[in-house]
C-alpha cells in the first residue's frame, strides 16, 4: 500500500510520468477502496505542476497561456498591484459619487436656528389645536314630521 509521500519522493523529472505515477496511485487507491486525504490530493497536484509552481519568471503570467501561481507568487503579485483608492471604488462611469451617504453633522447654530424656527411653528400649531378642541356651543335642531 503506497501513500503519497512514497509517489512524491520517487521525485520523477518529466511531468508525463509524475501525472501517470499520481494516476496509478490515484487507481491503487480506489481499488483498495482507501480514501485519499485532501491534503494529499493538494500535495500531489502541486507535485504534478511542480515546474509551473516553482518558475518564479516576472512575466509568466503574460508568457504562458494557463498560468499557475504558487501561494508566494500570488501574495508577491498583489503587492506589486496598485491599491485601489476609495475614489476609485466609488466613483461611476457616468462621473457620480456612489458612496454610501453619510449625514452631515450639524453645528451649533444650525441646531439653535432649527429648533428656533420648529418652536415657532409648535406655538402656531398648539394655538390652533387648542382652539379646534375648546368647548364649542352646542347647537340643538327640532324636526318637525307632517307639517
Amino acid at each position: 500500500m503506497r501513500t503519497a509521500k512514497d509517489v512524491i519522493d520517487e521525485n520523477l523529472d518529466d511531468v508525463k510520468a509524475r501525472m501517470d505515477a499520481v494516476e496509478a496511485f490515484y487507481v491503487a487507491a480506489r481499488l483498495e477502496r482507501r480514501k485519499v486525504s485532501s491534503a494529499d490530493i493538494d500535495a500531489l497536484n502541486s507535485y504534478v505542476l511542480r515546474d509551473d509552481l516553482r518558475w518564479s519568471h516576472p512575466d509568466k503570467m503574460t508568457l504562458i497561456d494557463y498560468p499557475f501561481e504558487s501561494d508566494t507568487q500570488r501574495k508577491r503579485r498583489d503587492n506589486k498591484k496598485a491599491p485601489y483608492t476609495v475614489d476609485v471604488l466609488e466613483i461611476g462611469a457616468d462621473g457620480r459619487s456612489h458612496r454610501l451617504p453619510t449625514r452631515k453633522r450639524r453645528s451649533a447654530y444650525e441646531n439653535w436656528y432649527v429648533n428656533h424656527h420648529a418652536k415657532a411653528r409648535n406655538k402656531e400649531r398648539r394655538r390652533r389645536y387648542n382652539a379646534f378642541i375648546k368647548t364649542q356651543p352646542v347647537v340643538s335642531y327640532s324636526l318637525k314630521t307632517g307639517e
